[in-house]
């Protein structure tokens, strides 16, 4: 990696270093130089502070550093050693004063009081990724129904997803917000069987009809073949776009529904009924059954149950406010 392409990645890194270096000098000196000394500081304050600015307000991290100065202030007397070695240190750069400050007790107390209290906003984050993750699997365990709300509510997620462009490559899996491409399948077959309510008796309702489902036969397919890992698109944002590492992981990441040899990962993907089959099945009903729902929930593979749709009445259901 030249050192063009260094600069370009790493500019905070090797600012860092630059900032030290000016430091290490001073500190080698029989007497220190303002005029390296003041420099060295400003860059290293300087990037610890972009540093801290970048991370994530929700990082345990950040949130304990914020919390850490109600200690500071109310406790302020028992931290006056530590401040006089940072003083020390400041003004005569030197690894003895570095090794002075680093052992005062009173900076001892508060670091461990800072990864304490870091280690309670990690419990806290991991009581909600935990809680998520039950929600999650509640969710799965209880997708043998759905409503037509719950099937709007899947679609709008996965049209945003489609959409989103935050990412240059490929899209992230956690925009379909723990949706799979065939709870993404049953909700759109129930759609598509409202729409041939809604369309029914229509002077173009039939031409209509016909053409969601040609708007509709591409998502499923689409799916398997655009979404990645978060973690394996981070690594390879990570990467310059013009290295040989950045094309090796961008095609090794690649997503795909089809193995080498041209079969379906999933063999469930391949059984898959299209929606050109399905909308024939709604014509097949007719949209003056009152069976019509109960077929239709019976053909997608979904528990018709009370809160779903009744008889052969369309469902209305209201768009969501932004």
């Amino acid at each position: 990696m030249s050192f063009k392409t260094s600069l370009r990645e790493h500019p905070l890194a090797i600012a860092t270093f630059v900032g030290i270096g000016f430091l290490v000098i001073t500190a080698n000196l029989e007497w220190p130089r303002w005029w390296l000394t003041l420099p060295g500081w400003l860059i290293v304050i300087t990037c610890i502070v972009i540093r801290f600015e970048s991370i994530p307000t929700e990082s345990p991290y950040k949130q304990a550093a914020y919390l850490m100065g109600l200690p500071l202030l109310v406790y302020f007397g028992l931290w006056t050693g530590a401040l006089r070695n940072l003083l020390k240190l400041l003004f005569e750069p030197s690894g003895a004063h570095l090794l002075a400050f680093l052992s005062t007790r009173s900076f001892l107390v508060l670091g461990i009081l800072y990864f304490g209290i870091a280690c309670i906003f990690y419990g806290r984050a991991a009581q909600k990724l935990r809680g998520q993750l039950r929600r999650l699997e509640d969710r799965h365990k209880n997708s043998s129904t759905m409503t037509m709300t719950e099937a709007e509510e899947i679609i709008d997620i996965t049209s945003s997803a489609l959409q989103d462009q935050s990412d240059a490559y490929y899209h992230r899996v956690s925009l379909l917000k723990g949706y799979d491409v065939f709870q993404i399948g049953k909700a759109l077959k129930l759609r598509i069987a409202n729409e041939f309510l809604f369309l029914e008796g229509l002077d173009d309702g039939a031409e209509k009809f016909t053409e969601g489902l040609t708007t509709y036969s591409g998502i499923l397919r689409s799916i398997p073949n655009l979404f990645v890992p978060d973690d394996q698109l981070a690594e390879l944002e990570g990467l310059s776009p013009d290295s040989p590492e950045f094309f090796k992981k961008k095609f090794s990441i690649m997503p795909s529904m089809l193995d080498s040899d041209g079969n379906f990962k999933d063999g469930r993907l391949a059984s898959l009924e299209t929606h050109a089959s399905f909308g024939n099945f709604c014509r097949s009903i007719g949209a003056k059954d009152p069976n019509y729902w109960t077929m239709v929930y019976e053909r997608i593979g979904l528990e018709h149950t009370s809160t779903a749709p009744q008889g052969n009445e369309y469902v209305y259901v209201p768009v969501p406010e932004d």
